[in-house]
């Protein structure tokens, strides 16, 4: 049986740097449970993209079927599933509704890299991987989390609309919103006066820099993906460290 790979590299990079943080944010003596969720979260991601190829009937129903069927016996594996239900909820609702909206909008065919909406709901997704890695077990660790959820969507929104703004040349868009996003993160630091946010407030600062570069000069879009990496993986580490 053939299992379809998903071909979207910023996807990919934005999977394994959720599953990253999550495990920063969960510890070092929660390696074995976290590495569980990774998997679990590495087979929903592979699943919801078998399901989009079955229906557009480029795959069997076998392909789909047989991902989620694992991951589900992963679930009853794992002893924390009743206890932390809502750490799996959440991002399974919102891969559901990702999974939906990009489904609406390409109708069964491929999604288009400049269909922004489609892209946004799936970075948000992604990112709440975080979640189920970290699996919260107080009301701080959830909050730490919640938040690192928010900073990851920010960080790789704005990736996405950058590749959006590059493909259609809407460049004033995406610095819009580099600024309003770094006008949120400053607003996170006056909340939480910690200097992990005002490194991180640096951090989407000097990426906003770039980015108007990224715009301005048109890079390559190779050379735009790296940048964005190494940016999403500073964020990243700085985003889950408490």
């Amino acid at each position: 049986m053939r299992i379809p790979l998903p071909r979207e590299h910023g996807a990919w990079v934005m999977l394994c740097l959720s599953l990253l943080a999550g495990g920063i944010l969960a510890g070092g003596n929660r390696v074995g449970a976290s590495l569980l969720a990774a998997t679990l979260g590495v087979l929903g991601f592979l699943a919801q993209h078998a399901l989009r190829e079955w229906v557009a009937g480029r795959v069997p129903i076998r392909a789909p079927l047989a991902l989620g069927g694992f991951a589900g016996a992963l679930l009853l594996l794992d002893s924390r599933t009743a206890e932390h239900w809502r750490w799996i909820a959440l991002p399974l609702a919102a891969g559901i509704a990702a999974w939906t909206l990009r489904w609406y909008r390409s109708r069964g065919g491929r999604t288009r890299m400049a269909d922004l909406p489609s892209h946004l709901a799936g970075v948000v997704a992604l990112s709440s991987l975080s979640l189920l890695v970290a699996m919260p077990d107080s009301r701080e660790s959830a909050l730490a989390g919640l938040r690192l959820w928010m900073v990851l969507s920010v960080q790789f929104a704005i990736g996405a609309m950058v590749v959006h703004a590059r493909l259609t040349g809407r460049s004033a868009f995406a610095k819009a919103t580099m600024l309003a996003a770094l006008v949120g993160v400053a607003a996170i630091y006056l909340v939480d006066r910690d200097a992990r946010w005002l490194s991180l407030s640096l951090v989407f600062a000097a990426a906003a820099l770039v980015r108007s570069v990224t715009l301005t000069r048109r890079w390559p879009l190779a050379r735009v993906g790296w940048s964005e990496a190494v940016t999403g993986l500073a964020v990243c580490i700085l985003g889950a460290l408490r």
